[in-house]
């Protein structure tokens, strides 16, 4: 995904984000597409996109969110700030 969309998979177990800067739909499409071959389905009602620098998500408990800082991006997560 990374090299044709510009885009991040981000996995845990049965569990993912797709971080990308632009064209989520076609990034969104491109996932489902992996997962049909490997016989696997997105659930549609956990699945949003979300413009992270206006609100936050939940992450495998952590709460994620973006936010400028002095120099750089931080994604502060709910109880360690990761820098990324």
């Amino acid at each position: 995904m990374e090299s044709r969309l510009g885009a991040t998979l981000v996995r845990y177990a049965d569990d993912c984000v797709v971080l990308c800067r632009r064209d989520v739909e076609r990034s969104q499409a491109v996932l489902v597409r992996m997962l049909e071959r490997l016989g696997l389905s997105l659930n549609e009602s956990k699945t949003r996109g979300v413009d992270a620098s206006v609100e936050s998500f939940d992450f495998l408990g952590f709460e994620l969110r973006m936010y400028k800082g002095e120099e750089h991006r931080k994604a502060v997560c709910g109880r360690t700030a990761c820098t990324v």
